[in-house]
């Protein structure tokens, strides 16, 4: 007997299948978990800062094809160089950072003893990894491994705002000729 077809796909779900080819493929492999500094949220590296301090963050993304965006929260950071090189300062509480990239942020902390999260949500997803700066004697606060909502694709907004420190001088000069 030939097989009968089941009922046609409705538009919802013609529609969904759609989008969902269509979606961006961010993330190739799916990790069982992200690390900073080879610790999880579940128990991060605690760095002890003094309160009104200043602190020089380097992140490397030494990652496998995930890309992040680093979240400062309450704290605003001054980006001063990507990948060694020295850039005009730009102040941010967030920074894309792509595999592979090296982003240089000067911290000014708050007088105040508090605990600060520094914090890498991975590229169109809810999973993130991250550090605590603790300014003080402070408690550390348990930090959820997801976040509420998925964090968009990386862009090239950041390479478009970058200036160098110190300009590259012209290697060639013009020569006039009759």
């Amino acid at each position: 007997m030939p097989k009968m077809a089941g009922p046609a796909p409705s538009m919802a779900a013609m529609t969904r299948a759609a989008q969902a080819a269509s979606a961006p493929d961010l993330n190739d492999v799916k990790y069982d978990a992200f690390l900073a500094n080879d610790r999880t949220l579940g128990d991060p590296e605690v760095v002890k800062v003094e309160p009104g301090g200043h602190v020089l963050l380097r992140v490397i993304n030494g990652s496998s094809m995930s890309n992040y965006h680093l979240q400062l929260g309450q704290l605003k950071g001054e980006l001063i160089a990507v990948d060694g090189f020295q850039t005009e300062p730009m102040m941010a509480s967030r920074f894309p950072i792509a595999v592979a990239q090296r982003l240089d942020i000067r911290l000014a902390l708050p007088r105040e003893p508090a605990a600060h999260p520094v914090l890498a949500v991975l590229e169109g997803d809810r999973r993130r990894t991250g550090i605590v700066l603790a300014a003080g004697g402070v408690a550390i606060p348990r930090i959820a491994e997801t976040t509420g909502t998925l964090s968009p694709a990386l862009t090239l907004n950041l390479e478009r705002q970058l200036r160098a420190a110190e300009p590259l001088k012209p290697r060639w000069q013009t020569v006039r000729t009759r």
